[in-house]
């Protein structure tokens, strides 16, 4: 939107709570979890730690969080 400053942040928990969305504990730590993706990815030494983790098992978890996060996004927007 034209004239609201957004902060610079990656952290999406605090996204949400500025946004005034109620958030319980997991969508909180969904919201944490999700916003490591962009810290990894930004450092190469840690971006090879989250290659050595993203096994088939992490890789399907974290869709599933994703894609839980996503429509709880949806339905509070």
């Amino acid at each position: 939107m034209v004239g609201i400053e957004y902060p610079r942040i990656h952290n999406l928990g605090m996204i949400a709570q500025k946004a005034g969305l109620g958030m319980n504990d997991k969508q909180r730590n969904n919201l944490d979890f999700i916003s490591g993706f962009n810290i990894e990815a930004r450092y190469p030494d840690v971006k090879h730690s989250l290659y050595k983790k993203a096994t088939h098992e992490f890789t399907l978890k974290a869709l599933a969080i994703i894609k839980e996060t996503r429509q709880w996004l949806l339905e509070n927007l």
